[in-house]
């Protein structure tokens, strides 16, 4: 969790602190870390402060 409030606490999108690709939690914007770009890197939160779920059925 530590990694995180330093992640967060810097923006969300710097590679020398890190980076988090979120699955299951809806997230934005990208950053470029060794010439890849990650995408869905800052979670979206509610006003409360949570992060919204991604929820899909991909059974078609």
């Amino acid at each position: 969790m530590q990694d995180l409030k330093r992640i967060g606490a810097d923006g969300w999108t710097n590679p020398s602190v890190g980076v988090v690709n979120w699955y299951g939690i809806l997230g934005r914007g990208s950053a470029s870390v060794n010439e890849r770009v990650i995408q869905s890197v800052e979670p979206v939160l509610q006003e409360d402060g949570l992060v919204f779920l991604c929820l899909a059925d991909h059974a078609g």
